[in-house]
Parts: structure tokens; sequence; C-alpha cells
């Protein structure tokens, strides 16, 4: 398969296509050279997929005889029928990927890798995601440039021709990354292609300049829709559930809006991206929180428990990134990611076999399951609270003779690397011994051994482990062995697994994972938030009640967001404060006193009208020894939280009635 081709693959995504093509597009700016894009569009590409020339593309890639036969068959012989009126007609099929097909995306791979290996002019490069075909061209000066791409869009169109594929030129577009190479005369099947100011390419917007602006105002107006869609369902008295708006903005608004980050996520230190990100999430925000539209954005945002769109898009850019380049920006560059293992180096799926293990809680049942004239190696993993990483094994000989081995793992490392490593290394010990012809290697880690039981993973740890096994066959069995139960290998190598954290000795092991990168933006971003809302020169009132995130986290863990909460910890309400602030009510004066404003801690804690209620509480309170109005303390107690809500859900439901007196 040839490398050209991002689609249809394991391991491989859009963002790994868009970001070859930028690569290019940006190392051509940087060389001073002039660079232009086209995307080209094959009119019914899947559909008019031409068998002969899979057949023969097959035999020119020297395909088994078996393979080549079975496709042939499974080919032959289709027909379409279309029944109308007591009538049939009938015609031969002899092109598409068969609808529904498993094999048809690899059927389409297999005729479009033919186009990548013709030779074109110099400065052009193709690539390709299933049926979106990219073609970039770069020149030192503008006659070149029209030369070589113009001469680029005759090889493209002519194989086509000869693959019954046509590439449509009124869909085709064209963008120039350089202001000399935007007056370039591009023809494409007798037509001439006009410049456009960006294009669209695998769902993201690409503009001259690469600012990606227009991007991000694309997925807002996209996810915008279906905020109007939302709101038809939704006010803060009823409709739907606040939970369930919550799981409609994780699971499809960030989605929609994180799309491809990687490539993007520069944008956000635009100001006005980053205000109409903001602006976005606010109202899901103000929605979930079931507040008034003027809550304050850091108030909605932070008490709908969001991380800030903006920085959402930087934590799905630094991991997107750091999968591209293999690299963590929390560490030295020689410390790279652990990838999955290519599919090309993984075996042949016919000789693929997981592991099967057995289960021992007792010493008798480990003496159960291990023959007596066996040896036994105990595995374990450590990871330290200082963050160090260690793993072991530990060889229990049919003479009870004891051998360990001490494994040092990066700090980056996590307990389920060092089970892995320790587990392979204990297996390569097994198989690699002269003197071993049976061995039990015993881990009580259950995730390892089930990764090492799916004989179609990808963890190259599990990889390597699996090779160990298939040169091997039958000369080791696995047992998983209940941890901390007092087991006497078990301990033993749980020991020298922290005793190998804890040394100074350089890392056996030194790839972290990705969800090394993950953790670490993610601490970053909750510090940059909690600050944000700190410092936030708006929403006092709900800082006063909820002084950081923590707190925010610690109330809505143990109660529901409500109408009525949220009016008292936003001060957004019903109240004659706010309502005189945007002129609806005459004066900001409570009845009970011409010269108390009438406030949410006024209502709460000296408005005589709910007297009877707040002594009910603070009663309550007293009793129990918490202070209330204060929420950390009252979180202590289930019936002081309970207590203050229903106080606030009374005044809320009376306020109206109050004022109107």
């Amino acid at each position: 398969m040839n490398p050209k081709q991002f689609g249809f693959k394991e391991q491989t995504s859009t963002v790994n296509a868009l970001n070859q093509a930028l690569k290019d597009i940006q190392s051509a700016r940087q060389d001073k050279k002039l660079v232009i894009a086209v995307s080209m569009d094959i009119q019914g590409a899947f559909n008019n997929a031409w068998w002969p020339k899979l057949l023969q593309r097959l035999q020119l890639v020297e395909c088994p005889q078996n393979i080549y036969k079975l496709i042939t068959n499974y080919l032959n012989d289709r027909t379409v029928t279309l029944n109308y009126a007591d009538s049939s007609a009938s015609k031969t099929m002899t092109r598409g990927c068969i609808q529904g097909s498993v094999c048809g995306p690899s059927f389409w791979n297999i005729i479009l890798d033919e186009l990548f290996e013709r030779e074109l002019p110099s400065g052009c490069k193709l690539q390709a995601y299933a049926d979106d075909v990219l073609l970039i061209c770069t020149a030192k000066d503008l006659s070149q440039l029209e030369r070589n791409t113009n001469t680029a869009l005759e090889i493209i169109t002519a194989w086509g021709e000869s693959a019954k594929l046509t590439f449509g030129p009124t869909k085709t577009q064209m963008i120039g990354f350089t202001p000399t190479a935007r007056k370039a005369c591009i023809t494409h099947r007798g037509i001439r292609l006009q410049f456009k100011t960006d294009i669209k390419l695998l769902g993201i917007i690409i503009d001259q300049r690469l600012t990606f602006t227009k991007h991000v105002d694309y997925t807002i107006c996209k996810a915008l829709k279906i905020y109007r869609s939302l709101c038809k369902f939704v006010r803060p008295t009823w409709g739907v559930h606040s939970q369930n708006i919550s799981t409609i903005y994780q699971q499809v608004i960030q989605p929609i809006i994180t799309y491809a980050a990687g490539i993007w996520g520069d944008a956000i230190k635009f100001k006005k991206v980053k205000r109409s990100l903001l602006s976005l999430q606010r109202g899901f925000a103000v929605k979930i929180i079931r507040g008034f539209r003027t809550v304050s954005t850091i108030a909605a945002i932070s008490l709908a428990r969001l991380t800030p769109l903006d920085l959402k898009v930087h934590e799905v850019c630094v991991t997107e990134r750091a999968k591209l380049s293999e690299c963590s920006p929390y560490l030295p560059s020689n410390i790279k990611l652990q990838k999955p293992t290519p599919p090309a180096k993984l075996p042949h799926p016919a000789v693929r076999q997981g592991i099967k293990f057995s289960s021992a809680y007792t010493e008798q049942d480990i003496d159960r399951l291990c023959p007596s004239d066996g040896t036994k190696i105990f595995t374990d993993g450590s990871k330290l609270e200082d963050g160090k990483v260690g793993a072991a094994y530990v060889i229990v000989k049919p003479n009870q003779t004891l051998i360990t081995y001490k494994l040092k793992l990066h700090n980056s490392c996590t307990v389920f690397q060092a089970e892995l490593l320790a587990i392979e290394r204990a297996v390569r010990w097994a198989t690699e011994s002269s003197n071993t012809e049976r061995a039990t290697v015993l881990s009580d880690s259950h995730s390892a051994l089930q990764e090492l039981a799916n004989m179609h993973t990808t963890n190259s740890l599990a990889v390597m482990t699996h090779n160990h096994l298939r040169l091997h066959p039958g000369c080791v069995e696995f047992v998983w062995v209940k941890a901390h139960a007092g087991l006497e290998g078990n301990e033993t190598a749980d020991e020298a697994a922290k005793s190998a954290a804890s040394s100074q000795r350089a890392p056996d092991f030194s790839r972290f994972p990705i969800s090394h990168v993950k953790r670490g933006i993610q601490e970053i971003n909750q510090r940059l938030n909690n600050d944000r809302y700190i410092t936030a020169s708006t929403g006092a009132l709900t800082r006063n009640w909820l002084p950081n995130l923590d707190n925010i986290i610690q109330l809505f863990a143990q109660v529901e967001y409500s109408f009525h909460l949220t009016q008292i910890l936003t001060g957004h309400g019903y109240h004659r404060q706010y309502l005189h602030r945007f002129k609806i009510a005459e004066t900001d004066k409570c009845n009970c006193d011409p010269n108390a404003v009438q406030d949410i801690l006024h209502l709460l804690k000296d408005c005589p009208r709910f007297i009877r209620q707040r002594v009910q509480h603070m009663a309550i309170c007293q009793y129990l020894k918490v202070k209330p109005f204060e929420i950390s303390d009252l979180l202590k107690r289930e019936s002081t939280i309970k207590s203050f809500i229903e106080l606030c859900k009374y005044i809320v439901n009376n306020l109206k009635e109050y004022n109107s007196t």
C-alpha cells in the first residue's frame, strides 16, 4: 500500500493527511518558493471503481493466486435488477466498490495506488484520503509553476481515463499560498481553474495565509445550529435535563469544534477566535446551569464545570501534535512516544494467537496450576508516589533457587507499561533459556494479561511477547495471581519492582504513553482555568460563594443544578437589585425597608419576609455546628446543604408575589 494514501488504513487519520499537506506547503514557503494546492474531485468515485483495473493491479503487485481467484470469483456474475410496473431490467455490473463490503475500501486503495506511481514533474506531490486527491505544486518562478502544475494535471487526468474515472474540473478547487502563485494560469480538461481564497479539505477550511480563522467561524456556525435547535426545548424552569445538555455538549459540540485541532489549534492565539469560542460555550453553559442569559461567561462556564473551549482546543492540539511528532512537550526530545506496532510489522492474521491464563488466589492454587518440575516466574510493576517507575521478575526454579531481575522505566511511564515490560522480559528469559523446558509466568496485572490475550493487539510490548511465544510454542503458561494476598513470590516481585523504581540506574525502557501528554496538559489547563476564575473581573458574587473551582466541583457532586440555586449563586434572578439594573423594576429597594437594597444576601440573611424559613435553617446549622451561609461548610453535612437549598427555593418561588405587594 502506498504511503501517500491515508484513507482506509489502520493507524492513519485525516490529521495525518492534513499534517503532511501542511508540512509540504510550509516547507515551500520557508524556501521562498511559489506554492499552490489543487483539491481534485473524482465523480462518483466508489460507484465507478472499474473491476478490470482492480484485477490488473492485483496481477502487477503479484497478489497470491488463491486470493486473486477468490476476488475474481467475488466479482463474477454480479447483476443489478430494477423491478417496476410488472417489468424488470437487469444489467451486469463491472464496476463499483460493493456497498457494505469489508474489502471494498481496500479494493479502492489498490486501484488508486497506481496513480501515486505515476512520475510527476519536479516539485509536484500527490496524496489522497480515500477519494479526496490533493496535488501540491511548488516552483521558483511563475512560468515553471504553471508548466509543472499543468503537466501534473494532464498526467492525473490521463490516468483517470485509463481507469475509467473522471476528475471533474467544475468541482476542482485551487488555492495559492503566495501572491505571485495566484497569478498562475492553470487549466484542467480545457477549463481554466480559478483561485479561491480558501478551500475545504477533509473537513478543514484552509485559507491562503494558513490562519484557520475561517475554519473556526465555520465550525462555530455548525455548532450554533445545534444550539438554536436545543433552545426550543430548554428554558430556565423547564425542558431537557441539565445532565442531558452537558452530554450533548461533551459528545457532540466539543468534538465538532476540536476536530483536527492539531492542525489549526494555533488560531486560538487570536483574541477574536478566543472570544467566539467562549461565546458559543457560554450559551450551552447557561442552559446547563439553568441560569438567566445575562449570567457572565466566566460564572456560567465555571458553574457548568466545563473546560473553557479555547483551553480544550489547546489540549487536543498538544495531544495530536505529540502523536504526530512522537515527542512530548514536557520531556527531552530523545524520549519518544510508545507508538502502536505498524500493521506491516504485525504477524499474519492466520498465525496470530492470544494467550490463555488461569487464576490463583492462594498458594495452593499456585501449586495446583504450576508443574512441580517447572519454573515459576513472578512479575510485577510499580509506580512510587514520587513518580518513579520500576518493574521486576523473580525466577523460582524447581530447586527453589531465586533469581531476581530488576528493570527501571522512565518516570513518564505507567504501571501498565511496567507490568507488560516485566512479562515480556520474563517470557524472553523463559524462551531463550536452554535449561528451561516448562515455565509459568505469574502476574497480578489482570489488564496486562488481558492485553496479551488479545491476538490483534498493537501494543509494542505485547506484540514482542507474542513474537517470543510464537517462536517457542507451548513452553510458557500464564497465571493471574491476586495482588497483596500474601503470596510469597508475588510479594517478592513487588518489593523488587519498588526497589528498581527507586534505583539510580539508567532506564531500561524510555517510551512515554500518550496518557502522559494528556495528563500534563490537563493539569496545566486546570491551573489556568482556576486562575481565570479567581482573577476574572466578573462573577464576583459567584466567587464569594465558591472561591475556587474545587468548591464548585464539591458542590455539584452532592446537589443537582436548579433554577433556584443558580439565582442565588450568580445574583441574576427575580430580586429587585437585578430587575432595577435592567430597568424592569422602578426601585432596587426591598418592601421591608426603604433603605435596604433587595439583593441576594439581604433576602437570605436579613429580610423579615423569610424569617421563619431562615430561622429553621439556622437552627439546623447551629445544632450541627455549621456556618449557615458558607457553602464549603454546609457541604460537610447532607442535611445542612439540603436545608440551604430549600431556603433558596422558597425565597425564589415566593419573591415575585412578595415584590408585587
